[in-house]
């Protein structure tokens, strides 16, 4: 059964722990412990996640939920996702782009802000941000980036000049805000929690067009998503490509009661709110006791749903040397 952060509030632990439901301290506390769970190689149950998609480029930005890939494949065929360094290996395949190619390796590209780079050919274009409620009306959203000339794009605030542009965040259906800026790359964004999706877009105001390049969940302040490269395919091709792939998923922080948790395991969260609490008195050995007891029960509970498939799985892959092919196995 998936936990919500009322099922958490419901249960034995708030009293175990000596906080009240209502105690903005038993939230922190579970964010914590619930982070410190999720984060690591071990295949808990559920942590894990079956995604597929189908694309027409080569580079994809994965949504918020992934944190990151751990198995791929491109039209039913597995490949080994490679990290950011496989690039520059000496004897490697060099520098990789997504205009195409005749393989289809997969590689990590990091991670950006926005799922859509922004179209440099063309017209400059400016950006323009809104939201599908009235109550985030007169709320700003800071843009990072670079202008159409390569230069950092900084704005006075006051007597003092910050990084980035600020924008304000109008109603959709009130008049759109567009930057005063012309962007040819966005960096980072710095937005507040908010009651909707804060939508952003690039527009072209010669050719009176636009295209969506973010959509940023109401509790997201600082987004960032995955990206990961697939050589073989295009940057516009006319070919549909089918991307199945197991992914890890990613840590969200807990705010509202129906916030669902990675971890369903509620004895393990008990044992590991109880250490986080010891850790945070200073007393580290009962942290590290009350840790590995909520270890083997994550790990008790794998072992329960996937039985000999709890295991960290066996990637098999041939490498060529001399005249024939070896299976190295890790």
């Amino acid at each position: 059964m998936r936990l919500t952060v009322l099922d958490v509030k419901n249960s034995t632990i708030p009293r175990a722990i000596g906080y009240a439901s209502c105690d903005t301290r038993l939230l922190a506390l579970l964010n914590d412990a619930h982070q410190r769970l999720v984060m690591g190689p071990e295949m808990w149950w559920e942590c894990y996640q079956r995604y597929e998609v189908r694309v027409t480029s080569g580079q994809i930005t994965w949504p918020r939920q992934v944190a990151h890939i751990a198995s791929l494949a491109v039209d039913c065929q597995p490949f080994k996702p490679q990290n950011e360094w496989f690039e520059f290996l000496g004897s490697g395949y060099g520098i990789r782009s997504s205009c195409g190619g005749c393989d289809d390796r997969i590689i990590d590209r990091g991670t950006a802000c926005i799922f859509e780079d922004i179209n440099t050919s063309g017209n400059q274009k400016k950006l323009k941000v809104y939201s599908s409620v009235a109550e985030d009306a007169g709320l700003t959203m800071t843009v990072l980036g670079y202008d159409a000339s390569g230069n950092w794009i900084k704005s006075p605030v006051g007597s003092t000049w910050v990084d980035g542009e600020i924008i304000a965040i109008p109603q959709l259906a009130a008049a759109p805000v567009t930057s005063a800026n012309y962007f040819s790359s966005v960096t980072d964004i710095i937005k507040p929690i908010t009651k909707s999706e804060i939508y952003l877009y690039e527009r072209d105001d010669l050719a009176g067009t636009q295209r969506r390049i973010g959509l940023y969940e109401a509790d997201e302040t600082r987004p960032r998503y995955r990206r990961t490269l697939v050589a073989g395919i295009g940057t516009d091709s006319t070919t549909e490509r089918t991307i199945t792939c197991m992914v890890k998923r990613e840590i969200t922080t807990l705010y509202n009661d129906n916030d669902f948790l990675l971890i369903g395991n509620l004895p393990a969260l008990k044992e590991m709110m109880h250490g986080v609490k010891k850790r945070d008195d200073g007393n580290l050995g009962a942290y590290e006791e009350h840790k590995r007891e909520a270890f083997q029960l994550l790990d008790r509970e794998a072992a329960h749903y996937l039985g000999k498939g709890a295991g960290i799985p066996v990637n098999g892959e041939f490498e060529t040397w001399g005249a024939g092919e070896i299976m190295s196995m890790s």
